[in-house]
């Protein structure tokens, strides 16, 4: 059994009942499992707190990346109004549990003292959408154009 993520043992986002199947499913699959990899340090963690067997950890692989010509480069970061080697970019769903409003505070004391800066969001919107943007507003990190929204809605 390959394990990528446990957070939905966590997660209360759906009914009572739905969330009891789907935490007994997922205890079931690691009970009766041959053997158990994980994808990250954390979820093999995460797993040997549920489970107590030894688990391998295997990170994902990847596949080698076309290279970029430094135009394809530039016209990238003058469409997002970027500029290299200043701005910080999270890519991932804005979902809770990823942390994003600490992601906010710290972006927010960094440009304290380091204006030039953009922070990049980019993904699918997700349920800390609202609070992300309460934050943002609440602190009129819009007005200083330090920040970028790319999302796309899958």
């Amino acid at each position: 059994m390959t394990v990528h993520d446990i957070v939905e043992i966590k997660s209360s986002k759906y009914s009572i009942l739905f969330n009891k199947i789907k935490q007994k499913m997922i205890y079931s699959s690691l009970q009766n499992a041959n053997s158990i990899i994980s994808v990250s340090n954390q979820t093999t963690n995460e797993i040997k707190n549920l489970e107590d067997r030894s688990i391998f950890t295997i990170y994902n692989g990847i596949t080698k990346l076309k290279q970029k010509t430094e135009i394809e480069d530039i016209l990238i970061l003058d469409k997002y109004y970027l500029k290299a080697n200043q701005y910080f970019i999270f890519v991932g769903s804005l979902l809770r549990h990823k942390n994003l409003l600490n992601l906010l505070k710290a972006f927010k004391a960094f440009c304290e003292f380091n204006i030039d800066y953009k922070l990049v969001l980019a993904g699918k919107e997700g349920n800390a959408i609202t609070e992300i943007k309460n934050y943002i507003s609440k602190n009129q990190m819009q007005k200083n154009d330090s920040l970028n929204w790319i999302f796309r809605r899958i």
